[in-house]
């Protein structure tokens, strides 16, 4: 069922894509036919683990500074300590939030995680209470930036 999404989103978005947005839909597909076969390979628990810490968080940052005009110069002019410095200081009051939840979280929990399962169930409770603001924060950064915009195809031509 879920191989067959894939392909339903597949043919969708590359019929809906303009001829000059095909490259960024061949990045896509690929990213998606890569991740699929790594999350069949992978087990589960170090799948979720690898992929939020080394591919989805850091597709974020690199967002993020792109996004963010000043760092964007910083990073034309080849200033990596300078934007890696902006975005810091930028991140700070939001990842001091976040652990602040997960502290929260866990002192919350009736029974005191011992054993790593137990941890990791409180670690994906606390990722599920991040996700809402996640999606709300990236879906305004989307509508902000004209994201969508650039990809729609004009039917009445």
């Amino acid at each position: 069922m879920v191989g067959l999404l894939i392909v339903v989103s597949f043919v969708v978005s590359y019929i809906v894509s303009a001829p000059e947005g095909r490259a960024a839909w061949r990045v896509d597909a690929g990213e998606t036919l890569f991740l699929t076969a790594y999350f069949l390979v992978v087990p589960p628990i170090l799948a979720v683990g690898v992929f939020f810490c080394c591919w989805h968080s850091v597709r974020h940052i690199v967002r993020l500074l792109l996004l963010n005009d000043g760092t964007a110069t910083q990073l034309e002019l080849g200033d990596i300590t300078g934007a890696t410095g902006r975005f810091v200081r930028q991140a700070t009051p939001l990842s001091v939030g976040a652990l602040g939840l997960f502290s929260a979280l866990a002192l919350a929990v009736p029974v005191a995680p011992v054993e790593w399962i137990d941890l990791f169930g409180v670690y994906l409770v606390g990722i599920a209470v991040l996700t809402a603001p996640h999606i709300i924060i990236v879906t305004w950064l989307d509508l902000d930036t004209k994201l969508w915009e650039s990809t729609r195809v004009d039917h009445e031509s």
